[in-house]
């Protein structure tokens, strides 16, 4: 089988499935349902609580206010709910790219005090650090297997509320979403159309094309690695989403998910490699030849430039004014930082790049902290993405798909401040580096037989239908069952499928009823 593609709804499950809670099994519906808290308690702040409610709708957004804080203590009162137990809090910080994030939010929490505005960087710092928190408490302490499932659960799970959120908002902005401009249909300023939903501030074309990006994304993944219907459903959802995102106009996010579409290509396969360079050598052909008119290439340009003057695409909008305005204010003291929201609070308007951002909330110490985030998640991207060879093909889609979406916020972060703060992009990009990361860690770790995430040398393993020479994985030590049945179905002495942990049968010093049903 090719390893670029999966089966009709082979998004794989937990391999752990089934063990008790004892040993680190599901952690149960309350983490999902504070994750599902943090994504209710967007596009929103501290300036809510200010005043108290009139109207019902009031009430429901001062309540949103203050679902972030809350998530955060309840997640914080989990944790050491398990240390009173004596049991680990998670696995969570086994994810190298994690480490680095939450030390830079701890930073910004103590910068607070350097803020102009010390309780409203308290807020936006206990809801940076609540994501942390929650999935921490989603990502139990037990095998290494379970760690990577579950952080992979909070991933799609963050998918999913993403195009719920993407859906209401369509819905709401449905009648004004989309206007006749002078280049064409256009979707940009719908902010301005529609000022209000149900009391609160329509989200603005950026941060609709972001959600939009999204299920572009996973269409395309499907579409490279599907067979059968879930190809053509996933190309479906890829041009549908994609189309929406040119129509918003929003030029960060079109270069994220180009930069994200050709990684995607390059990385699904051979065949797939081989047909984005044929259409990229078929466009060139056609441009070199003049088959597009003068008149629809200059309009194109038009449409994606919105129409602006030369001078301005070179200011990026501005951003170039700001940017350099924001490096003088990280050099005047105190160079710790000044917390979050700093850009608002000191410049008085948003600074539009990551890690400029993150020298603003935490100063040096910070930047050099979020950098070392970005730059571990692509290591740890890397070295899983090199040893997935011959994994099925449901674990490489997953990889892929947490892949496309680290591209797209990490070209976007140059735009716009991706993961320094508590918004939709954190809360899509933090699963998505906790299962790479564990994933990672699980893969350079010592596995008992059974516990294999990707082959690697694993010293000690001189036997068993999964072991190769000089105790080597073969590419078969991924999916434990591969090697029984294969051992099974040639006549040799077969052994009965390993449990995907053993370790886990001593963990906290209980047991574990046999293997667990996804296994089959």
């Amino acid at each position: 089988m090719h390893a670029g593609r999966m089966t009709a709804g082979a998004w794989p499950r937990g391999h752990a499935r089934g063990l008790p809670a004892a040993v680190g099994g599901r952690p149960g519906a309350a983490p999902l349902l504070l994750w599902a808290g943090l994504w209710g308690g967007l596009n929103t702040g501290p300036w809510v609580l200010a005043d108290s409610p009139e109207r019902w709708t009031d009430a429901v957004h001062w309540l949103r206010a203050l679902l972030p804080p809350a998530c955060l203590v309840a997640a914080l009162l989990g944790l050491l709910a398990r240390a009173a137990r004596h049991e680990a809090a998670s696995a969570l910080w086994r994810a190298r790219p994690v480490r680095p994030w939450l030390c830079y939010g701890l930073l910004g929490l103590l910068c607070c005090a350097f803020s102009p505005e010390p309780l409203g960087a308290a807020y936006w710092a206990a809801a940076y650090l609540a994501a942390f928190a929650v999935l921490a408490l989603w990502v139990p302490a037990g095998p290494p297997l379970l760690a990577v499932q579950c952080a992979l659960r909070a991933l799609r799970w963050s998918w999913l509320l993403a195009a719920l959120l993407l859906g209401l908002l369509l819905l709401a902005a449905r009648e004004v979403l989309l206007v006749q401009g002078p280049e064409g249909w256009t979707g940009y300023g719908v902010y301005g159309r529609l000022p209000e939903v149900a009391g609160m501030p329509m989200s603005r074309a950026t941060g609709l094309a972001r959600l939009a990006a999204v299920p572009c994304l996973l269409g395309l993944v499907a579409g490279c690695a599907g067979r059968g219907r879930w190809r053509w459903l996933g190309w479906g959802l890829a041009l549908g989403s994609g189309a929406l995102v040119v129509l918003l106009q929003a030029r960060g996010a079109i270069a994220g998910l180009l930069g994200a579409a050709a990684l995607v290509l390059l990385l699904a396969g051979p065949h797939t490699r081989r047909a984005g360079v044929l259409a990229a050598v078929l466009f060139a052909l056609a441009f070199g030849a003049e088959l597009f008119t003068e008149r629809a290439l200059q309009g194109a340009g038009r449409y994606l430039a919105r129409g602006a003057d030369p001078d301005h695409l070179l200011t990026l909008s501005g951003r170039t004014r700001v940017w350099s305005a924001a490096w003088q204010a990280v050099l005047e003291p105190p160079w710790l930082g000044r917390g979050p929201q700093a850009d608002r609070y000191v410049l008085g308007e948003h600074v539009h790049n990551a890690l400029l951002y993150a020298a603003l909330q935490a100063g040096l110490p910070g930047l050099l902290l979020f950098a070392a985030g970005w730059v571990r998640s692509w290591a740890a991207l890397r070295r899983c993405w090199r040893a997935s060879r011959g994994a099925p093909d449901a674990e490489r889609a997953s990889l892929l798909a947490a892949a496309a979406l680290l591209a797209f916020f990490t070209i976007r972060s140059a735009v716009e401040a991706s993961g320094a703060v508590y918004a939709i992009d954190l809360l899509l990009l933090l699963p998505a580096m906790a299962h790479v990361g564990l994933l990672d860690a699980a893969r350079a770790g010592p596995l008992a037989p059974g516990r294999a995430i990707m082959p690697g040398r694993t010293p000690g393993l001189q036997s068993g239908p999964m072991a190769g020479a000089a105790g080597t994985w073969t590419p078969a030590g991924w999916a434990p069952l591969r090697g029984w049945r294969a051992a099974r179905g040639s006549g040799a002495e077969a052994t009965s499928p390993p449990h995907p942990d053993e370790e886990a049968r001593r963990w906290n010093g209980h047991a574990v009823p046999g293997p667990p049903p996804s296994w089959r």
